[in-house]
């Protein structure tokens, strides 16, 4: 099982982790589907007067067509954790200590040579720069490579018809839904969105976009093709391995007062020949401070494999459970979530609950799991692989939750900051907090301290998801202390 779960954190450590939601007030931006700005940064929900501009096409064209942009950041840390939160005095003395060193970058150019036309593209690379494996020659001795870790995040061209009906063709980040924390209704994104680092970029296919503003609404169709979608050989690639779908985002006025203010109304379906069809729906809106936003998701049948309450034959005391993936019923997901910002406390809190018929109610449902996986990767198994490490990542368990906040300012000197995220499963009830301060001497260079406490059986989904990336034990209290340096935009 060590190599399982080392698997397993190594899998979690490279997962790209995010998705839109916000509106102020009135949710009047119906026309805009990228809103990622708007929790990366609880400021952006001050409004602003804007500036009155003559000619705003010059304004916007008559600079130069082509322009780089960029982004930097580096952090080093040490943590020591150890197994159990309350610790022996000599456990104390022995924590597990980690060194943790991160560069990365991200450099976008955006080519607008007039204003029906534009180009855009986003290269990334984190550190390690290289990634090495072994493998086998043509004569089938194993030799080693090595491989420069850039990655093309994003490209693609922006173009219209008469500035009537606008399209976006090439990879392109393309999620759907309103959630903070849990990516239940985005068929689309090929990243899966991590709820501890909920604002992160998430990659996207390569994607057809067709929008069709009227007034403050929009309606959109998509085509995309993930590598998921294609058979090994891509040769044999067929038009019918494309995914299709088409979204409507809607503006709902309501009669003016005090209390609860403009809705914005999102409405979808998507369609794949190997996955199950899927709809979509959500409803943001405000309720006197609080945004409130929801997602709902419908699908038919399943896309992954699940336990069965079946025991298959096998030696005593280790239960191996069939697996399942239905092909027809209606499986129903939701979350229910809020976001309040404070600009005068500069304060941001957002609480969020989701729930999913086709997760589990068993409080051993990830122990089981876990078994089953093992099983199928044992030497001379006799079980067809259908589970896989991608599928831990996601949500077993029927009911979650999750809450963060964060100040950033404290005692009126901006140079302080505090945050803090509750994660919970309410199934096998584990869970994990992470309070973090933050120092900010002067620019480009901040220090964060910080615990996480982690909670729950062994085998429990937030044990597994915190334990030790080396030993692949338990890690349930350890703190940190690490320093961003260097960082920023250009």
């Amino acid at each position: 099982m060590k190599k399982i779960f080392l698997a397993l954190m190594m899998a979690s450590m490279t997962a790209a982790p995010f998705l839109a939601f916000a509106q102020s007030g009135a949710a009047a931006n119906a026309a805009s589907d990228d809103l990622d700005a708007l929790f990366a940064d609880p400021s952006s929900a001050v409004i602003a007067e804007a500036a009155v501009v003559d000619n705003p096409e010059s304004a916007v064209f008559g600079g130069n067509a082509f322009s780089w942009t960029g982004e930097f950041s580096s952090d080093i840390g040490i943590s020591g954790g150890y197994k159990e939160l309350a610790p022996s005095m000599e456990e104390l003395k022995n924590p597990t200590e980690r060194l943790s060193v991160g560069i990365g970058a991200k450099l976008s150019f955006d080519a607008r040579p007039d204003k029906n036309y534009r180009v855009f593209g986003k290269f990334t690379t984190d550190y390690p720069f290289m990634t090495r494996f072994t493998a086998s020659d043509p004569q089938g001795a194993e030799a080693a490579y090595s491989l420069n870790n850039i990655k093309l995040f994003e490209l693609f061209s922006d173009f219209n018809y008469k500035e009537k009906v606008f399209f976006r063709f090439g990879k392109q980040t393309a999620g759907w839904g309103l959630s903070r924390f849990y990516q239940i209704a985005d068929p689309l994104t090929v990243g899966v969105k991590d709820p501890s680092n909920p604002s992160a970029d998430l990659e996207g296919p390569i994607a057809l976009k067709v929008a069709f503003p009227f007034g403050l609404n929009n309606l959109y169709f998509y085509s995309a093709v993930k590598e998921s979608y294609l058979p090994s050989n891509v040769g044999k690639a067929s038009i019918r391995d494309v995914g299709v779908g088409m979204k409507g985002d809607f503006l709902i006025p309501l009669p003016a007062n005090k209390y609860v203010g403009n809705a914005d109304f999102t409405v979808g379906a998507y369609g794949q020949r190997n996955l199950s069809p899927k709809a979509i729906a959500g409803l943001s809106t405000s309720v006197g401070n609080f945004q409130i936003f929801t997602d709902q998701a419908l699908s038919w049948g399943l896309d992954s494999y699940r336990l069965t309450k079946d025991v298959l034959p096998g030696p005593p005391g280790f239960a191996i459970y069939d697996v399942e993936k239905p092909k027809d019923g209606l499986f129903y997901r939701a979350t229910a979530g809020t976001m309040y910002v404070n600009n005068d406390w500069h304060f941001t809190f957002y609480g969020e609950y989701m729930f999913s018929s086709s997760g589990s109610s068993d409080r051993k449902y990830l122990e089981k799991w876990t078994n089953r996986l093992y099983a199928e990767m044992a030497p001379a198994s006799l079980l067809t692989p259908e589970l896989s490490f991608s599928d831990l990542f996601g949500y077993q368990s029927r009911n979650n939750s999750g809450v963060s906040l964060s100040w950033s300012e404290l005692f009126g000197n901006d140079k302080f900051g505090f945050s803090a995220l509750w994660l919970q499963n309410w199934v096998d009830f584990s869970g994990m907090a992470k309070p973090t301060v933050s120092f900010k001497p002067f620019d480009h260079v901040t220090l964060e301290t910080g615990a996480t406490v982690v909670w729950g059986e062994d085998r429990s989904e937030w044990v597994v998801k915190n334990s030790d990336a080396v030993t692949q034990s338990p890690k349930r209290l350890s703190g940190f202390l690490s320093v961003k340096i260097g960082g920023g935009k250009f």
